[in-house]
């Protein structure tokens, strides 16, 4: 960002802006930018390209619901088959409401001041896959057979990458467990009590990370204490 440029505007709203629009930008955004061969924005590739399998006419016919359900409200509303409260209902939960529980159901397990790769508590424990795993997800609400059932075991993060062939069905009676055999072997869960404070908890690391009034301070102790190299 140049010198200036969006004076005091906090980048961390643009994650939520986005936030609020992932279903539109993975149904229709990135795949057109595929068919039409057009980079991935501020890049100078497509960094999602489809795989060289899948010919572009297959992709194609594989957005062709994903056009509907963007076009069926417009041609109801234009034909009135649909009032405009109606047409906005239609759209809004369609695209803005999935594109919020896509974003709640998989960022807050991951973009964590505590899960990011060296941390302190991550330097100091074992340097194995499973640990990377579960050091870098977080979890929240767990044992609650509920709040499994409502995230499709994403409330357990750690534990489902860890164990990713283990159903989420034995999430809720194994995570006490789970969570005691990682302490043992040097590795501490990443923890938060709901789905609320997970949330706060991941907004609040993103718009730190993105305030240009922070002090040098506080950015040095953030590079000492998140983003410090591992050692080779």
């Amino acid at each position: 960002m140049a010198d200036g440029e969006h004076a005091g505007y906090n980048e961390g709203w643009t994650f939520v802006w986005k936030g609020c629009l992932t279903t539109l930008g993975t149904c229709i955004l990135q795949p057109l930018r595929t068919l039409l061969e057009q980079p991935t924005p501020n890049f100078d590739v497509n960094l999602t390209p489809i795989p060289a399998a899948v010919s572009k006419q297959r992709l194609l016919l594989s957005m062709l619901p994903s056009f509907f359900v963007l076009l069926y409200p417009l041609a109801s509303l234009a034909r009135g088959a649909v009032g405009g409260w109606t047409f906005l209902l239609m759209q809004v939960w369609t695209w803005v409401g999935m594109s919020i529980i896509w974003t709640l159901m998989t960022q807050t397990s991951h973009v964590q001041r505590q899960t990011q790769p060296g941390s302190a508590q991550a330097e100091a424990e074992p340097e194995c896959w499973t640990a990377r795993q579960i050091g870098t997800s977080l979890d929240y609400s767990v044992g609650s057979p509920m709040a499994t059932a409502l995230t499709a075991g994403l409330n357990a993060q750690g534990l489902h990458h860890a164990m990713p062939a283990v159903s989420m069905a034995h999430f809720p009676s194994m995570y006490l467990e789970y969570e005691q055999i990682c302490r043992r072997h040097g590795v501490e869960p990443r923890q938060s009590r709901d789905l609320g404070t997970a949330t706060q908890e991941m907004l609040e690391f993103v718009f730190a990370l993105n305030d240009n009034e922070a002090s040098a301070a506080s950015l040095n102790e953030y590079t000492r204490e998140v983003v410090k190299p591992r050692n080779p």
